[in-house]
């Protein structure tokens, strides 16, 4: 069995439409963060998922390069 973390910085999803907002009020909020587009993060679990049986990925943490929390 695999398990893998992974730790996405901000991803961009529609969350700000629950709170009644539009995605640049959102980002403002957040302080202007850089999103992840979440076809990166699938393609980073498919990537993990095609590893062989004898690699284990156990962690990952994923900013963009251009994050101040990088």
């Amino acid at each position: 069995m695999r398990v893998i973390n992974i730790a996405p910085g901000f991803v961009k999803t529609n969350i700000h439409a629950a709170m009644g907002i539009s995605f640049e009020e959102y980002r403002q909020r957040t302080g202007n963060l850089d999103f992840i587009a979440p076809e990166r993060i699938a393609d980073i679990i498919l990537f993990c998922y095609r590893q062989p049986q004898a690699i284990c990925i156990r962690d990952l943490v994923v900013m963009p390069t251009t994050s101040a929390f990088g």
